[in-house]
Protein backbone atom coordinates (compact mmCIF):
# COMPACT_ATOMS: atom_id res chain seq x y z
CA UNK A 1 0.00 0.00 0.00
CA UNK A 2 2.79 2.61 0.59
CA UNK A 3 4.55 1.55 -2.46
CA UNK A 4 1.10 2.53 -4.43
CA UNK A 5 0.83 5.67 -2.66
CA UNK A 6 4.27 6.86 -3.13
CA UNK A 7 3.35 6.41 -7.22
CA UNK A 8 5.47 2.96 -7.57
CA UNK A 9 3.62 0.22 -9.21
CA UNK A 10 4.38 -2.98 -6.87
CA UNK A 11 3.56 -5.42 -9.43
CA UNK A 12 6.15 -4.08 -11.69
CA UNK A 13 8.80 -3.97 -9.03
CA UNK A 14 7.88 -7.35 -8.11
CA UNK A 15 8.33 -8.62 -12.23
CA UNK A 16 11.48 -6.58 -12.09
CA UNK A 17 12.79 -7.64 -9.57
CA UNK A 18 12.39 -11.25 -10.53
CA UNK A 19 14.11 -10.49 -14.14
CA UNK A 20 17.21 -9.24 -12.01
CA UNK A 21 17.40 -13.02 -10.49
CA UNK A 22 16.46 -14.76 -13.66
CA UNK A 23 19.51 -12.72 -14.93
CA UNK A 24 22.32 -13.27 -12.35
CA UNK A 25 21.21 -17.21 -12.10
CA UNK A 26 22.34 -16.98 -16.23
CA UNK A 27 24.85 -15.60 -15.40
CA UNK A 28 26.73 -17.21 -12.54
CA UNK A 29 30.39 -18.33 -12.63
CA UNK A 30 29.46 -22.02 -13.60
CA UNK A 31 27.04 -20.90 -16.37
CA UNK A 32 30.05 -18.52 -17.55
CA UNK A 33 32.39 -21.20 -17.31
CA UNK A 34 30.64 -23.89 -19.40
CA UNK A 35 29.74 -21.17 -21.88
CA UNK A 36 33.10 -20.29 -22.39
CA UNK A 37 34.06 -24.02 -22.86
CA UNK A 38 31.64 -24.86 -25.17
CA UNK A 39 32.16 -21.44 -26.93
CA UNK A 40 36.02 -20.52 -26.72
CA UNK A 41 37.92 -23.32 -25.29
CA UNK A 42 36.55 -26.20 -27.30
CA UNK A 43 36.66 -24.36 -30.77
CA UNK A 44 40.16 -22.71 -30.90
CA UNK A 45 42.57 -24.63 -27.93
CA UNK A 46 44.35 -28.04 -27.98
CA UNK A 47 42.97 -30.87 -25.88
CA UNK A 48 45.51 -30.44 -23.07
CA UNK A 49 45.05 -26.92 -22.66
CA UNK A 50 41.51 -27.47 -22.73
CA UNK A 51 41.89 -29.80 -19.80
CA UNK A 52 43.80 -26.83 -18.00
CA UNK A 53 40.87 -24.50 -18.56
CA UNK A 54 38.02 -26.74 -17.23
CA UNK A 55 40.59 -27.72 -14.37
CA UNK A 56 40.77 -23.74 -13.20
CA UNK A 57 37.21 -22.78 -14.14
CA UNK A 58 34.97 -26.41 -13.06
CA UNK A 59 37.78 -27.86 -10.68
CA UNK A 60 37.82 -27.59 -6.77
CA UNK A 61 39.77 -24.12 -6.35
CA UNK A 62 36.77 -22.31 -8.10
CA UNK A 63 34.10 -24.50 -6.96
CA UNK A 64 32.72 -22.01 -4.12
CA UNK A 65 32.16 -19.44 -6.76
CA UNK A 66 29.98 -22.05 -9.19
CA UNK A 67 26.61 -20.49 -8.10
CA UNK A 68 27.94 -17.23 -7.82
CA UNK A 69 26.63 -13.97 -10.40
CA UNK A 70 30.01 -13.31 -12.03
CA UNK A 71 29.52 -10.09 -11.17
CA UNK A 72 30.21 -10.31 -7.51
CA UNK A 73 33.90 -11.99 -7.91
CA UNK A 74 35.97 -9.75 -6.98
CA UNK A 75 39.78 -9.33 -7.33
CA UNK A 76 39.87 -10.39 -3.96
CA UNK A 77 38.41 -13.94 -5.18
CA UNK A 78 40.84 -14.26 -7.41
CA UNK A 79 43.87 -13.30 -5.68
CA UNK A 80 42.62 -16.00 -2.90
CA UNK A 81 42.16 -18.63 -5.37
CA UNK A 82 45.59 -17.94 -6.25
CA UNK A 83 47.10 -17.94 -3.41
CA UNK A 84 45.29 -21.09 -2.11
CA UNK A 85 46.97 -22.95 -5.06
CA UNK A 86 50.67 -21.42 -4.36
CA UNK A 87 50.27 -22.34 -0.83
CA UNK A 88 49.94 -26.08 -2.01
CA UNK A 89 53.42 -26.09 -3.85
CA UNK A 90 52.39 -24.91 -7.07
CA UNK A 91 53.64 -21.53 -8.09
CA UNK A 92 53.13 -22.57 -11.79
CA UNK A 93 50.05 -23.81 -11.53
CA UNK A 94 49.08 -20.55 -9.94
CA UNK A 95 50.50 -18.55 -12.50
CA UNK A 96 49.05 -20.21 -15.30
CA UNK A 97 45.54 -20.20 -13.45
CA UNK A 98 45.86 -16.37 -13.01
CA UNK A 99 46.43 -16.61 -16.84
CA UNK A 100 43.24 -18.43 -17.80
CA UNK A 101 41.26 -16.65 -15.26
CA UNK A 102 42.20 -13.24 -17.19
CA UNK A 103 41.33 -14.90 -20.14
CA UNK A 104 37.90 -15.99 -18.95
CA UNK A 105 37.49 -12.47 -17.19
CA UNK A 106 38.42 -10.60 -20.34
Amino acid sequence: MGLAEAGQDPRQMRTEARLRQEEERRNTFGTCALEFMEKHAARRLRLSTRREYRRILTGPDTNDWRGRPISQITKRDVLDVLDAIDRRGSPGAAKRALVYLRKFFN
